[in-house]
């Protein structure tokens, strides 16, 4: 029984490092996708690069109360759960689209989600529920 649960920790662990990779990686090839889709001058599309990239960080600065207000009413579980498989969705949703306007808006998004992790497990710090969740 511990043997199972040691090797459903190690591929959910495996999977989450592998997806913090792809979206580090996928961060830094963002500005050259848009420098090579853009329709703009290079002012322009300098200034929507910035547009894209920092959008995520200011949505994350200003909803991380936001979701600390919403993690006792939800499971624990299931809001790890989203916020590590949502994010990488939206990073395919932006690769699919040359609209500059809705890549803000799904950057907008993946801050807002990215931020689920930790406001929740900076709130429920040493309750018994995240010792149950981290420890089964």
């Amino acid at each position: 029984m511990a043997l199972e649960a040691d090797g459903r920790q190690l591929i959910f662990m495996s999977f989450s490092i592998w997806i913090c990779f792809l979206l580090q990686f996928c961060q830094h090839v963002s500005p050259f996708f848009i420098l090579n889709i853009s329709p703009y001058s290079s002012a322009q599309t300098l200034l929507w690069i910035g547009a894209v990239l920092g959008s995520t960080g200011i949505v994350t600065a200003l909803t991380s109360n936001f979701w600390e207000t919403f993690t006792p009413h939800f499971r624990l579980k299931s809001l790890y759960f989203k916020g590590i498989l949502l994010p990488p969705l939206l990073f395919f949703l932006i690769g699919l689209t040359a609209d500059f306007h809705f890549q803000v808006l799904l950057r907008m998004l993946t801050g807002m989600i990215g931020v689920i992790i930790d406001s929740s497990s900076s709130l429920k710090k040493g309750s018994p529920h995240l010792v149950k969740f981290i420890n089964p």
